[in-house]
This record gives C-alpha cells, sequence and structure tokens, in this order.
C-alpha cells in the first residue's frame, strides 16, 4: 500500500501540473479552478494512452479532491460509516480510501469503473478485501439491498436466492478455512511440486511474503 500511495504523491509534484496551475493562476483564477482544471487536463491525457496509465487517471481525481479540499480548509472526501457491516459501492475509490478500509465493516468492494491493474483493484488484493471492479450498472444498487459479491468469477449477484446465500457462504467458509491452515510448500493436486514465487516491488515486502508461505521471488 505504502508504494501506491507514494505513487500518488508523486503525482501531485509532476511538473506539468504545477506549471498548468501557476499559468492559470496567472491569468487570475482561483487557486480551487487553477487546481481542477490542472488535473482534469492531466486526467485526460492519461484516459487518451489508455491501458496501465489510463487506469492510473482516476487517482488524479482523489488528489485533486484532496488539494482543493485543502485550500478551502474542509474535510478531504471519505468513505461513509454506516455503522454496521456493507458492501461498498462506489463510482471508483481512491488508492488512500482503499488502503484505509475498516475490514471488520466492509464486507466487499464494488466499483463502477476501474480495471485489474488499477490501485483499487491492486490494494484490494493486497488487504484481501473481496471486491469487483468495472461493474455496469454497480450505481442502479440500492441502499439494503442483499448482494453476493463473487471475486473469483468476477460478479455481482442481485436478489439472490437462499440456495445461491447458502452456496456463498460455504465458499466463504471455505476460503477462511483454506486462510488459517498451515502452510506447506507449493504442490498441485497429484503432488507434483509448483514452487509459489512472490512477486515484490521491493525488498521491504520479503519478510511477508515469506510469512505467507512463499518459496522464492
Amino acid at each position: 500500500a505504502q508504494e501506491v500511495l507514494e505513487a500518488q504523491a508523486m503525482m501531485a509534484e509532476d511538473p506539468t501540473l504545477t506549471n498548468e496551475v501557476d499559468a492559470s493562476l496567472a491569468q487570475g483564477k482561483t487557486a480551487e479552478r487553477a487546481v481542477h482544471e490542472a488535473f482534469a487536463s492531466f486526467r485526460a491525457q492519461l484516459e487518451a494512452v489508455g491501458g496501465y496509465l489510463g487506469e492510473r487517471a482516476a487517482d488524479l481525481d482523489d488528489v485533486a479532491q484532496r488539494v482543493i479540499a485543502r485550500l478551502q480548509g474542509v474535510a478531504a472526501p471519505g468513505v461513509p460509516d454506516p455503522g454496521h457491516p456493507f458492501v461498498l459501492v462506489a463510482k471508483d475509490l481512491a488508492p488512500a480510501d482503499t488502503a484505509l478500509l475498516d475490514l471488520d465493516q466492509v464486507l466487499a468492494l464494488v466499483t463502477t469503473e476501474g480495471g485489474p491493474t488499477s490501485h483499487t483493484a491492486i490494494l484490494a488484493r493486497e488487504k484481501g478485501i473481496v471486491a469487483v471492479v468495472g461493474v455496469a450498472g454497480a450505481a442502479e444498487l440500492a441502499d439494503d439491498e442483499t448482494v453476493i459479491v463473487d471475486a473469483a468469477a468476477g460478479a455481482v449477484t442481485t436478489e439472490p436466492s437462499d440456495d445461491e446465500l447458502t452456496r456463498a457462504e460455504n465458499r466463504a467458509n471455505a476460503r477462511a478455512a483454506a486462510a488459517g491452515a498451515p502452510i506447506t510448500d507449493g504442490a498441485l493436486a497429484d503432488g507434483t511440486a509448483v514452487p509459489l514465487l512472490a512477486n515484490l516491488g521491493n525488498p521491504a515486502g520479503a519478510a511477508e511474503a515469506v510469512a505467507l508461505g512463499a518459496e522464492g521471488v
């Protein structure tokens, strides 16, 4: 999570952004308007590139909103707290918000935007949050509606039947049991050895990878 948040902070320091903000201020625009327009322009550029960089575009929205909130002297936007466990549905979620989610309250995460390489998806996997991103129609889900979020299938089931709920609970229990099982060497069901390797961004994650059963990098 730290690497993702540091990358987001670096976006705010990009010379292209600061130059655009300075130019707008020189034209007499307010600081808030200057920040909004500069980030919107940079966002459009990333979206035009598409792919991995295109998915970084959504991160700019959060940075812009936090900068503008700071300029206005108000609290930065965040995740609402309904006071009970819930499935969080959003257009997208900022890396900072994803990293700080209360796992005792947020049962799953569903977004209408984003992809498998978006920071939201990366952080959700890192924190063990059940998440499905890029769900068309997710914004139409209503408060207090019962849904099944299946990250493995990449699907969100609305108005599930009792049988579907039972199967979902069984899958969740099976995952919990597997997570709590003793760590063994990687192998297929027939016993064929398959080394479990970790994909690390830096050496700092090595200890955690080993604790989770990694046999190498």
